[in-house]
């Protein structure tokens, strides 16, 4: 039976975009926040309307009412709320050819989930005003959630001519890295970057670019060009000088960001960086703290499971496996979980059972894992499911 695959650990680099929300996961046992959300780091949304331009009535009292519901609105969603349909509404009536208010109403539409009312109204104000970037940057939002990547790029490609700024220069370079077009991605931001150096979005994401192309160490290099302090910049260098096997470099970086409030992926990071050192037991204890920061995925489990397991403490890591299973399922805590049965426990029913699971939830390594799962039906069936 193939002994070569037994742990995750440094197989695995998953993508996942802002899609546009996301993040990206580094090499399991160890994950950080991928390619920083345009939403984050900035908005290309306009401001508040000022009287004279882009009248929403001829009637200067209906203006000063439309001005203020639009100022209203714009607060609230500012402040992250998410806006009542009848204030979209009424800004609909009461500004019907201000191509802001259209926004804006569309903006509302699409925080309580009306997806093509909000598509309607983004629509409108790009009809109304064809220099509306905003308009255009969220029915690429609107397309790219839905898969259309190819519409979502003929707006996002609208927006970024209307006004090339970091925000919808990272918005059409994450979506082609979505497609697999890194080359071109990398050639966007790179461009943006030239032109905004103290940008940390574009500088993080062309970093993280090319680390996907297979050039961690001019990712590195990306950032090594100035002084780095922003904590993004930090955890990202810190994750591909892990990416690289300097773990003394990428503790020295997480340790200037990393205190009582870090968030699950910086104690997963320096648990990494203490595991590829050595020290266990400081692994350990990041690795807890991963968990205890109420960490959503399964990565805080999976890598403080392996760090019992070298400890020789299978009990321990085999309790960490199915509470993870519980909170946070995904399949390679039940592949772990089986190489623990299999390997270190000796039970290979156990262990069966594991990868069959593994198998159900479709693992990305199932072709390995049904033979081994082939091989131990054997070894089962011959010692009358012991």
């Amino acid at each position: 039976m193939p002994r070569g695959l037994r742990s995750l650990q440094g197989t695995l680099f998953l993508l996942c975009l802002f899609a546009l929300t996301g993040c990206a996961t580094a090499p399991s046992p160890s994950t950080v926040r991928g390619p920083l959300p345009p939403s984050e780091s900035g908005s290309d949304r306009p401001q508040v309307l000022v009287p004279g331009s882009d009248a929403p009535s001829k009637d200067q009292g209906s203006q000063e009412v439309a001005y203020r519901l639009m100022a209203e609105v714009k607060g609230g969603l500012e402040k992250g709320q998410r806006g009542e349909i009848q204030q979209a509404e009424h800004l609909i009536e009461t500004a019907p050819e201000s191509s802001y208010g259209r926004f804006l109403a569309g903006s509302i539409y699409l925080r309580n989930g009306e997806i093509d009312s909000a598509r309607d109204q983004f629509i409108r104000s790009a009809e109304l005003d064809p220099s509306m970037g905003a308009a255009f940057s969220a029915l690429g939002d609107i397309s790219a959630k839905s898969g259309d990547l190819d519409e979502a790029e003929q707006f996002y490609l609208k927006a970024h001519t209307i006004g090339k700024t970091p925000v919808t220069a990272n918005r059409l370079a994450l979506l082609r890295i979505q497609g697999g077009h890194l080359d071109s991605a990398r050639e966007v931001l790179s461009r943006t970057l030239e032109e905004y150096p103290d940008d940390v979005m574009t500088r993080n994401n062309l970093a993280l670019a090319l680390d996907m192309m297979g050039k961690t160490s001019e990712g590195i290099r990306i950032l090594d060009t100035r002084e780095v302090k922003d904590p993004h910049l930090l955890r990202t260098r810190a994750l591909l000088q892990l990416k690289e096997g300097r773990p003394d470099r990428a503790a020295a970086d997480l340790q200037s960001v990393l205190d009582e409030t870090s968030s699950p992926e910086e104690w997963l990071l320096m648990g990494t960086a203490d595991l590829q050192r050595g020290n266990l037991a400081q692994a350990e204890d990041k690795f807890r703290s991963a968990v205890a920061a109420g960490t959503s995925t399964h990565e805080g489990y999976l890598n403080l499971g392996l760090t019992l397991r070298r400890q020789g403490r299978f009990a321990e890591a085999e309790k960490v496996y199915m509470e993870g299973i519980a909170r946070a399922p995904h399949p390679d805590l039940h592949l772990n979980l089986g190489v623990l049965y299999e390997l270190y426990r000796g039970n290979q029913a156990q262990a069966l059972e594991q990868y069959r699971k593994y198998l159900l939830l479709g693992g990305p390594a199932s072709d390995r894992v049904k033979e081994w799962v082939e091989y131990l039906e054997g070894v089962v069936e011959n010692r009358g499911g012991k």
